[in-house]
C-alpha cells in the first residue's frame, strides 16, 4: 500500500537538455532502473557527521565535555523526465545544488490555484509592488476564500498559495510557489504520472476566471527581450546610478529566526547584517566594476539564523535586485530574479485614478536651492501663519510607534506633508505616513496626545468634533520638475500615491496634491 510522502517539485525549462544542465556543483548520481515509464537521475553528495559549533559554548557550563553529540543531514535530488519536460524533486536542502535560471518561475503557483478550491485556500505569499518590494505572508487557522486575506489586487503580486485541493487525486495538501509542495499517497513508480498531471494542471488557464488580476504583472519569456533588459540593469550598476534600484531578500525572512545576511564580500565580518541595502552593495563591488550578468547570478548573499555559524539558506544577488524601467509606454520590473512587464492596462487605470487627484490651492513658497526640507518646512509654516510639526513624533499603541502628524497644520484643518523628491522609496514613505497619520487621527486617545502637543490655537483641531469629511490631507512634494509633477512619479510611486487617495477617501478625508518648485 502506497505511503504518503511530501514531495517538493520544480519544473526546468525547455532549455534544460540533460539534468546536468540544471545543476550548478559536480555531483555523485545514479540511474533509474529499467521498467520504469519514466527515465531519470538521482544526485548527491555524501554527508559526514560533525559536532556544531554551538556545542563548544555549551560545554562551557558543563561539569565534563560533550564529545559525542554530531549531527549530519542527507540530501538528494532527483530529476525525471515526463512529457518531454525535467523535473527536479529535491530532499533535505538539495534544491540548492539547482541553477535558478533553469526553474519554470510560477509553475507551483498556477498548477496550486487550479487545483484548490477558492474557500480552501489556507496561506497566501504575496510581495507588494509600490516602490520597494516588501513580502508578506497571510494565514487563518481555518481555509477560507481569497478574499478574506486582504491582498490589494492593484499591486500584490501573489508568489505562494496553500490549501487542499478539490480533488483528492493532486493530493491532500498543496502549496505552490515556484515549486510545487504536495502531500499525497504515491508509489516511486507513479512519479512520472504525478508529474505529468501537475504539468497539465500548470497549463490550465481555470485560474484567470477568480485570480485574473495576478497577471497584472505578468512574466518576460523571451529570452532576447530578457538579454536587453539585463544589459539596462548592468549599464546601471556599472555607472553607480541606482535610482529605481534596489534590494530584497527574494524569500520570505522569518524574522523569529533570521537574524541577518552576510555578502560574499563579508567574509572578514563576524556579524550578519540587518538590512539589505543597495549602496552597501555597490561600495562592496565597487573594484569589480564593470560586472557583467554571471557575477550577479554567481556571487551568494547568505542568511543567518539564531546565532548559526553556518547559513541557513542563500540566494544570489540577481534574484534580490528590484528595478523597474520604462520603455516605449510600457513598465518592465525585475523582482526575484525574473523579468516582469506591468499589463498596459493596469498602467493605465493607476494614470487615470491619478487624473483624478485634486491640486491643492494653498500657495507655499518656493524651495530653495540646497535648503533642507526641515528648514523649508519651518520656513513655509511661518509663511503661511501655519504649525510646523516636522520631527515632532507622538509615541503612541501597543508597540510604542512614533507616529509624525503631519509636517504643516493650517488652522482651516489642513494636514500638508511635504518631501523632496527622491527615490521612489522616499516618496512611498511620504505616501504611506499620510494614511498611518490619518488612521490614528480618528482614534480619539491619539488625539489627545497630538492636543498635547500643539500650539496654542491649534488643540481644537483635535478636539472630539474631528470629522474626517472636514479635514484635508495634502500630499506636497518638493521638485524642479514641479510642473510635470504627478505625472512623471515612478509608476510604483504612483501605485502608492492612488493607494493612499483610495484609502483615505474611504474615511472621507479630502485628499489633495502639491507640487512645490525647487529653484
Amino acid at each position: 500500500m502506497a505511503r504518503t510522502q511530501r514531495l517538493t517539485i520544480r519544473l526546468l525549462k525547455l532549455e534544460v537538455r540533460t539534468p546536468e544542465d540544471a545543476l550548478t556543483i559536480d555531483l555523485s548520481k545514479i540511474t533509474l532502473k529499467a521498467g520504469l515509464d519514466f527515465s531519470g537521475e538521482v544526485f548527491w553528495r555524501p554527508s559526514h557527521a560533525n559536532s556544531p559549533k554551538w556545542l563548544n559554548f555549551i560545554n562551557e557550563g558543563t561539569l565534563s565535555k560533550i564529545v559525542d553529540l554530531k549531527s549530519s543531514q542527507a540530501n538528494a535530488l532527483l530529476i525525471i523526465k515526463v512529457a518531454r519536460r525535467y523535473f527536479a524533486i529535491s530532499f533535505g536542502s538539495a534544491w540548492q545544488w539547482l541553477d535558478e535560471s533553469k526553474i519554470e518561475r510560477r509553475f507551483g503557483l498556477i498548477a496550486a490555484l487550479n487545483c484548490i478550491s477558492d474557500e480552501k485556500i489556507k496561506t497566501v505569499d504575496a510581495q507588494q509592488i509600490d516602490s520597494l518590494a516588501r513580502s508578506t505572508r497571510s494565514q487563518i487557522s481555518h481555509s477560507s476564500e481569497i478574499a478574506s486575506f486582504g491582498l490589494d489586487i492593484t499591486r500584490d503580486l501573489m508568489r505562494a498559495v496553500s490549501g487542499r485541493p478539490t480533488s483528492n487525486s493532486v493530493g491532500t495538501n498543496v502549496m505552490g510557489s515556484d515549486a510545487l509542495r504536495i502531500s499525497c499517497k504515491i508509489e516511486f513508480s507513479e512519479l512520472g504520472a504525478k508529474c505529468a498531471q501537475l504539468l497539465k494542471l500548470s497549463r490550465k488557464e481555470t485560474y484567470k476566471e477568480k485570480y485574473s488580476w495576478i497577471d497584472n504583472i505578468e512574466p518576460i519569456k523571451s529570452s532576447a527581450e530578457k538579454a536587453d533588459l539585463d544589459t539596462l540593469l548592468l549599464d546601471k550598476i556599472n555607472s553607480h546610478n541606482i535610482d529605481r534600484l534596489y534590494l530584497s531578500a527574494p524569500r520570505i525572512r522569518d524574522l523569529q529566526a533570521d537574524d541577518g545576511y552576510k555578502f560574499h564580500f563579508d567574509d572578514n565580518e563576524e556579524e550578519p547584517r540587518y538590512d539589505l541595502e543597495i549602496h552597501d552593495l555597490i561600495e562592496g563591488i565597487s573594484d569589480k566594476l564593470p560586472i557583467d550578468l554571471n557575477f550577479l547570478k554567481k556571487r551568494k548573499i547568505q542568511v543567518y539564523a539564531g546565532g548559526a555559524d553556518a547559513p541557513v539558506d542563500s540566494f544570489n544577488i540577481y534574484s534580490a535586485l528590484v528595478f523597474e524601467t520604462p520603455i516605449d509606454n510600457k513598465l518592465y520590473c525585475l523582482i526575484d530574479g525574473e523579468w516582469y512587464k506591468v499589463s498596459e492596462q493596469h498602467v493605465e487605470e493607476v494614470n487615470q485614478q491619478l487624473k483624478l487627484l485634486p491640486k491643492s490651492l494653498i500657495s507655499l513658497p518656493q524651495a530653495l536651492a540646497n535648503e533642507k526640507e526641515g528648514e523649508y518646512n519651518i520656513r513655509a509654516s511661518g509663511a503661511i501663519n501655519a504649525l510646523c510639526l516636522d520631527k515632532k513624533l507622538i509615541v503612541y499603541g501597543g508597540a510604542r510607534s512614533r507616529i509624525e502628524i503631519c509636517d504643516i497644520l493650517t488652522k482651516q484643518r489642513e494636514f500638508i506633508h511635504v518631501k523632496r523628491s527622491g527615490g521612489s522609496n522616499v516618496l512611498s514613505h511620504l505616501f504611506n505616513q499620510g494614511v498611518v497619520s490619518g488612521q490614528f487621527l480618528l482614534e480619539r486617545p491619539f488625539r489627545a496626545l497630538c492636543k498635547q502637543a500643539a500650539d496654542e490655537g491649534y488643540e481644537t483641531l483635535f478636539d472630539d468634533d474631528f470629522a474626517a469629511e472636514n479635514t484635508k490631507i495634502t500630499y506636497a512634494i518638493i521638485s524642479s520638475e514641479a510642473e510635470k509633477l504627478p505625472n512623471n512619479l515612478p509608476f510604483f510611486s504612483k501605485q502608492t500615491l492612488v493607494n493612499a487617495l483610495s484609502l483615505l477617501q474611504k474615511y472621507r478625508y479630502r485628499v489633495e496634491f502639491l507640487a512645490i518648485k525647487s529653484s
